[in-house]
């Protein structure tokens, strides 16, 4: 009965590991959202398995970078910068629709990867996410020096 219990624990700690290797495989470890790598697979994705199985069916990838993040990291510290990032995935992640991914490629940079059969004027409005999310960073340090979202 101890070893069927020992073993029941062990697999379980192995689909534990399992389960987190994965996870860590396709997001990335200081923000949690979904990393190129995972990225590049959802576009890939849509691309060939189109909604509908319409080609004509679209999406929106919209690419952004943190102005000045250097600086950030300069003056205040690498743990000011990944704070900063942190802030601001959490900030676009609170405005997500049902179908989009937030991702974040590499330093200060991440993509919005929209909702297939997307309507223009709806990714053209998704424009102004990075800096309204930066804007309510702002909000809650005003105190700081800070960097503006390039598209």
């Amino acid at each position: 009965m101890a070893a069927a219990l020992a073993n029941a624990s062990a697999h379980q700690q192995i689909r534990e590991l399992a389960d987190r290797t994965r996870y860590e495989a396709s997001h990335d470890t200081l923000t949690g959202l979904i990393n190129r790598s995972r990225l590049l697979d959802l576009i890939d994705l849509r691309r060939t398995h189109p909604v509908n199985d319409s080609p004509e069916a679209a999406f929106a990838l919209l690419l952004f970078d943190l102005s000045h993040f250097k600086e950030v990291n300069d003056t205040l510290g690498h743990s000011a910068g990944d704070a900063l990032l942190v802030r601001v995935a959490e900030r676009m992640s609170d405005g997500l629709a049902l179908g989009e991914q937030l991702g974040r490629l590499d330093s200060d940079k991440f993509a919005l990867l929209m909702a297939p059969e997307v309507d223009p004027e709806v990714a053209a409005h998704a424009r102004t996410r990075p800096s309204s999310a930066l804007a309510r960073c702002r909000a809650r340090w005003p105190n700081r020096s800070w960097s503006r979202a390039s598209r």
